[in-house]
């Protein structure tokens, strides 16, 4: 089962259930969430995940390493304005989730 280089999955194990089916597990979150590269900035009206994560990662597929960041449990609700979200640089989406 080969996946977008870019892919969170990648570099993911692929499991086979009892009937043969294949499947990843869950992707972990991270124990620290503090690197010194994150940076905090506010949520502004419009933001969504993907557009957030092409403005400061440059590759809006990338939006479910803010949403781990920020313990978001439904990515389908866009960060409300005014909340202040953590952004993994790149370095540390790399390093830490890929």
């Amino acid at each position: 089962m080969p996946f977008y280089e870019k892919s969170r999955y990648a570099k993911a194990k692929i499991i086979r259930d009892t009937q043969g089916r294949a499947y990843v597990p869950p992707v972990e979150r991270p124990a620290k969430l503090d690197y010194p590269d994150n940076i905090l900035v506010p949520a502004e009206p419009g933001d969504t995940w993907s557009t957030l994560a092409y403005a400061y990662l440059g590759d809006p597929e990338l939006w479910w390493a803010i949403a781990i960041f920020n313990n978001v449990f439904n990515p389908l609700e866009d960060p409300k304005p005014g909340t202040v979200l953590t952004i993994p640089s790149i370095r540390t989406v790399h390093e830490v989730l890929l």
